[in-house]
């Protein structure tokens, strides 16, 4: 019988990556695992796909007995995963053992979670859905504007308004609050942002997962947690190679009684899971706050209630160096891991913090939306609850990450001493600006704002219904694909080979007199990413465009000064 470790203790990691292999998930002695739990193992030494015989590997459950596995490998070249056939059985050990052969010797053993428990979100309600413009609906949030100096760029919210649900929107507006792109939706639209990999992406309450939109508000995919977890809508980084990271609410019954004194042994604990998917819809890689951190890590969290939510994860960063930051509220705590083991590098506030705070003397709590920015420093959004007075703070800080010293180098409070108690997030804008989402500030103050270096408000918006709130928002500069351009004259005079296409496309030109005019490409994005100008004879052309184009939809079109032509083309 395998001994588990309910308080999840942080040394279990110690010992359960094993010297031939960098990482594997799970971790060898862990418990609280999914019915769905696929293997990943990640050899230190590489491996040869062809030496690996699938009868290596067995997998036996204490109550399902053997099951059999399709085994993958990852794009990262570095990760097998095994997928058993068949779910385990609740409350069930697993044993995983690897003869020794095309990878090395390995058993490994974990425990199924004993019960189900569903993460609860806030439910969506049925409401009017418009999309692309046509004017702001009436009931389209109002708000003051102070408009000075902004830095370009569209804003990109999503609005809460809980005394009226069905009065939600996600949108883009510019800075006269005039919407270029709105929805009204109650379960969909958090997060509304331009990703990393050019596309935009939001969270969908219904369906648990995050939608990815071309710039023609088209969606093209969607993503969600792997191994039988629930997404959660408070974290998705999506990069042009295609990974993706995302996040999951893990609840699971725990005595807490064995935790701490007056501990209700039928609580409901809530762990965080953090995962990386790849652009096959692989799962690579797996974090689970079971196996790093201590329950008793949370801070100013009652651990004698019902339901105790110890982590409460809320954003995920990629470093520059690979790795990955996470934010954890409850714990006050940033935490940089290793992605190629697991490992946590170090440990940034809270009850283990590892660095000493220069610059100032108040460490921030509560925080949200970790940020790596483009000096080289990182960016957080300090909601302050346990300030006193509470109130919020955007932070930048420099991080000698070898000597564990953190430099706060600007900090931003507002004049009005503005509380977001939750949510918010701090974006630094390419000028130099930091935009702001205040999260869910107090009654009589803003929402959102923009300041320069120096701390002047430049811009600023204030709901005029002080139920409103934001989760993050955004401003970015847009160019969308213009939305039903007329195609008419295009369908003889441009040709797209093949339509949809997943590889080299070409163009075919025909043209009944000679034009001086550019041909040219516009991504999903909105961008221009190629163009070609010059002297088009009468007759047929065919002109091959890039390879490797991301999914979505595109525009091709030949402008010439008096007259343009366009057709769409889809990538798969």
């Amino acid at each position: 019988m395998l001994k588990f470790i309910t308080t999840c203790c942080c040394t279990l990691i110690c010992i359960s990556v094993f010297s031939q292999y960098s990482y594997t998930s799970p971790i060898n002695g862990s418990e609280y695992h999914s019915t769905e739990t696929s293997i990943l193992l990640r050899p230190a030494n590489g491996f040869d796909r062809e030496a690996i015989v699938a009868n290596e590997i067995s997998v036996v459950g204490t109550v399902s007995g053997v099951h059999s596995t399709s085994m993958k490998f990852a794009t990262d070249g570095r990760t097998i995963i095994i997928d058993p056939d068949e779910p385990f059985v609740r409350g069930e050990e697993v044993t995983v053992n690897i003869a020794e052969g095309g990878l090395p010797a390995l058993v490994l053993q974990f425990a199924v979670s004993s019960k189900q428990v569903a993460h609860k979100e806030e439910q969506p309600v049925q409401s009017p859905y418009r999309l692309k413009g046509g004017g702001a609906p009436a009931n389209f949030p109002a708000v003051n504007i102070t408009n000075i100096n902004p830095a370009p760029g569209k804003i990109f919210f999503r609005n809460r308004e809980f005394a009226i649900p069905s009065d939600r929107f996600y949108a883009i507006v510019n800075n006269a609050w005039d919407p270029e792109f709105w929805v009204q939706s109650n379960g969909k639209g958090q997060g509304l942002n331009i990703n990393h990999n050019g596309y935009l992406t939001y969270y969908d309450l219904p369906n648990k997962q995050f939608m990815v939109m071309d710039s023609s508000y088209m969606v093209i995919d969607s993503f969600a947690c792997l191994n039988g977890y629930t997404s959660t809508g408070h974290e998705f980084q999506i990069f042009p190679n295609g990974d993706a990271f995302i996040q999951a609410y893990d609840p699971q019954p725990v005595d807490m009684s064995q935790v701490v004194a007056g501990g209700d042994p039928n609580a409901i604990v809530t762990g965080l899971i953090v995962q990386q998917i790849d652009a096959n819809k692989n799962l690579v890689f797996q974090w689970r706050s079971w196996d790093h951190f201590q329950i008793t890590d949370a801070v100013g969290i009652d651990l004698t209630a019902a339901t105790v939510d110890y982590s409460h994860g809320n954003a995920i960063e990629l470093d520059n160096d690979g790795n990955i930051m996470i934010s954890s509220r409850h714990m006050n705590e940033i935490t940089k891991i290793d992605l190629n083991t697991g490992n946590i590098i170090w440990r940034f506030g809270g009850a283990n913090n590892e660095f000493i705070l220069v610059g100032d003397t108040m460490w921030f709590n509560r925080q949200h939306d970790i940020r790596r920015i483009a000096n080289g420093n990182v960016t957080l959004f300090d909601n302050g609850n346990l300030h006193v007075p509470s109130r919020s703070f955007v932070r930048e800080y420099t991080l000698d990450e070898i000597n564990k010293v953190a430099t706060q180098v600007w900090s931003y409070e507002h004049p009005q001493g503005v509380y977001g108690q939750a949510m918010g997030n701090a974006q630094r804008l390419p000028n130099g600006n930091t935009w702001i989402n205040w999260g869910w500030p107090q009654a009589g103050e803003p929402n959102m704002t923009e300041v320069d270096a120096n701390g002047n408000i430049i811009f600023e918006v204030d709901f005029l219904v002080d139920d409103n709130r934001i989760y993050r928002s955004f401003r970015h500069e847009w160019n969308p694909v213009s939305v039903g351009i007329h195609e008419t004259r295009a369908t003889n005079l441009i040709q797209l080979y093949p339509n949809p296409a997943s590889g080299q496309v070409t163009v075919h030109l025909n043209l009944n007199e000679s034009v001086a005019g550019t041909l040219t490409l516009i991504d999903p994005k909105g961008s221009i990413v190629w163009e070609q100008t010059r002297e088009w004879q009468q007759g047929g052309h065919q002109v091959q465009l890039p390879n490797a184009l991301t999914k979505g939809l595109y525009l091709v079109q030949l402008t010439t000064d008096k007259e343009r032509w366009s057709k769409k083309l889809m990538v798969r």
